[in-house]
């Protein structure tokens, strides 16, 4: 099983529920990224957009679909560059934190997992020329906690290139 302490923090990624802990290894397995990346982020204070360093062009011609299982494999990958380059600059951040209070704390826990398996299944989308409204079902499971959550996302184009809003859970099963 699982600490208290590590249980609330993949509830606030996750989005989910404590479950019982699976025997079986998840079916994404990547190598961390270097520590230097969590530490750097955890000492940002100028918010989200700190990690910037692949190319905007990168994520431009996606469908808000494609955009959105490119986010879920950044995050399976525990890739924390490319997962926070996906959100927008003006993110609303949840449960009021600060943003890099917000980042370092889903930095620290997608480096502390040894390997994270994301699966999505989408229900809804609704798109404008500049926005868009994605409803999913979550599916997340790590060595140590599971979950299954509807999220909701709101997506924005900044520069020809779709970025998180908003994200929230709808409700945990």
């Amino acid at each position: 099983m699982f600490d208290s302490k590590e249980a609330a923090q993949h509830h606030e990624l996750a989005g989910g529920l404590p479950l019982e802990t699976a025997g079986t290894n998840a079916l994404v397995t990547t190598s961390l990224p270097a520590p230097a990346d969590a530490a750097r982020l955890a000492q940002s204070s100028d918010g989200l957009m700190q990690t910037q360093t692949r190319k905007e062009s990168e994520t431009a011609e996606l469908s808000p679909r494609e955009f959105l299982n490119t986010w879920a494999s950044a995050w399976a990958a525990r890739d924390v560059q490319t997962y926070f380059r996906l959100y927008a600059a003006d993110f609303v951040v949840p449960d009021g934190l600060r943003a890099a209070t917000w980042q370092a704390r889903r930095a620290a826990i997608m480096t502390q997992a040894s390997n994270i398996e994301i699966s999505l299944e989408i229900t809804s989308v609704l798109v404008s020329a500049k926005r868009a409204s994605l409803r999913f079902w979550q599916r997340y499971r790590s060595p140590t906690f599971r979950s299954r959550v509807l999220k909701s996302v709101d997506l924005v184009k900044h520069q020809g290139t779709w970025k998180i809003r908003a994200e929230r859970v709808v409700t945990a099963v």
